[in-house]
């Protein structure tokens, strides 16, 4: 589809956390305009890993600086949150250049092709999504090679001779 060629991406900052213990509380808990997204590393109350996505605005703003400054201005927005469980984390810092479609494609129909990935399902942009679409996308090849087949024509014998 001609619209697939100029789809828009946005860019983000994505800071991971690995701490000696238990993600705190507040941090999964705090929110701001200039963070998209906190969450654990794993679906787990006792994960040790914490990854923060920057929004979309602060990301654009600060793209082409470093790791190690986009790491601190991070650090310095969370530490009156959690100070003692950042201060023993270790940190890793990662643009994202093309990191999320702006909106879904447009998807094409045909019999034995579909699409998957995180441009495919919502959150868009992320790993759930991708997984999500993983899903809908087995579904959607099962339901095309066995469900929803064309009928083929045909051809019945009128005349005996």
């Amino acid at each position: 589809p001609t619209d697939w060629k100029d789809h828009p991406y946005v860019s983000n900052w994505t800071l991971i956390c690995t701490g000696t213990g238990p993600v705190s509380h507040n941090l999964l808990n705090y929110k701001s305009d200039s963070i998209e997204l906190v969450r654990t590393g794993i679906d787990d109350e006792e994960s040790n890993v914490l990854i923060v996505q920057m929004a979309n605005e602060w990301s654009k703003e600060h793209l082409e600086i470093s790791r190690d400054e986009v790491t601190e201005l991070i650090r310095q927005e969370l530490q009156s949150v959690s100070q003692e469980w950042l201060e023993t984390a270790a940190f890793h810092a990662h643009r994202w250049r093309f990191s999320r479609p702006m909106s879904q494609p447009q998807p094409i129909d045909e019999d034995r092709l579909t699409f998957a990935g995180d441009a495919w399902a919502e959150p868009i942009g992320t790993v759930e999504g991708a997984i999500r679409s993983a899903e809908q996308a087995a579904f959607e090849l099962i339901w095309k090679l066995h469900y929803a087949k064309k009928q083929e024509p045909i051809s019945m014998q009128t005349t005996l001779f």
